[in-house]
């Protein structure tokens, strides 16, 4: 998790330079491509079979994600990285993981623990506290 928060934190931060040499779709493309091939070999060192049970919905759901959950995000973040404030931009991640167990909790019933609801406490202060040092 802190190695993901580290690339993220990164991204952000080389996104203006990035977009000032390269198409931000090509951008995009190659980001998903080079992050995909490392987990790529992962899988094929340490799982075996792992292609042989996927059933069509299966290969649905991965085409779903792929598309809107990766392409068309990565997509809108490197636009509004290149054209906004990375700040603010950087302070809307720390939604993220309150997007996730929210849906999680109203689509598929899931229930947070008291330590994670603590968790999403702790994000909640964190990302207003960045916002109004903003305004």
């Amino acid at each position: 998790m802190l190695l993901a928060s580290l690339s993220m934190a990164v991204r952000i931060v080389m996104m203006r330079w990035v977009c000032k040499y390269a198409d931000p779709i090509m951008a995009i493309g190659w980001h998903l491509i080079l992050g995909g091939l490392p987990l790529f070999a992962i899988s094929a060192k340490f799982e075996s079979y792992q292609w042989v049970d996927i059933a069509q919905s299966g290969w649905i759901a991965m085409g779903y994600a792929a598309i809107f959950g990766s392409a068309i995000a990565y997509g809108l973040f490197f636009y509004f990285a290149s054209a906004g404030n990375l700040t603010s931009l950087g302070a809307l991640t720390f939604l993220t993981p309150v997007f996730v167990l929210l849906f999680g909790n109203l689509l598929l019933g899931e229930v947070l623990n008291p330590l994670q609801s603590v968790g999403i406490g702790l994000i909640l202060l964190v990302f207003i506290s960045l916002i109004s040092g903003m305004y």
